[in-house]
């Protein structure tokens, strides 16, 4: 099916935190899943695979923690999801066929298409800066 990863769901959720702190401001891991509700044995892997894939950096010692490489704005939603092997169920069959595709399509195959496309095109071009902006709507906080 067409979803994300528990381990990219965690880590949207964790970079969404980080990104609504001060730029130069650490988080720990026992803070941000704390916050979040997201298992801290599970954090720390998912926080270490997003700093392979360059988007966070762990800082050691006194006043350590994690922080964003790059500002919310430059960081799509897809980035994250691929920094940690996030299944999203691209190549999948609605049907659950094993050997579905354009040439041996399933009866939803066409249908199944154009939903998958608008998932990852919203994957692509929604960035963290747009959920942080969103989230504070929601709170009534300015932008």
């Amino acid at each position: 099916m067409l979803r994300l990863s528990p381990a990219a769901g965690y880590a949207i959720r964790a970079v969404l935190y980080m990104a609504s702190q001060t730029p130069d401001r650490r988080c720990e891991a026992q803070e941000i899943a704390r916050h979040e509700d997201i298992p801290v044995q599970f954090l720390w892997k998912i926080l270490q695979l997003l700093c392979r894939g360059r988007l966070l950096r762990s800082v050691r010692g006194t006043g350590g923690g994690y922080q964003l490489t790059v500002s919310p704005e430059q960081i799509p939603l897809i980035a994250i999801v691929e920094a940690v092997g996030g299944s999203t169920g691209k190549d999948e069959c609605v049907l659950r066929f094993q050997h579905c595709s354009s040439e041996k399509p399933c009866a939803l195959h066409e249908r199944w298409a154009g939903l998958k496309s608008q998932f990852f095109e919203m994957l692509e071009k929604t960035t963290v800066a747009d959920l942080v902006r969103d989230c504070q709507r929601k709170k009534g906080e300015p932008v």
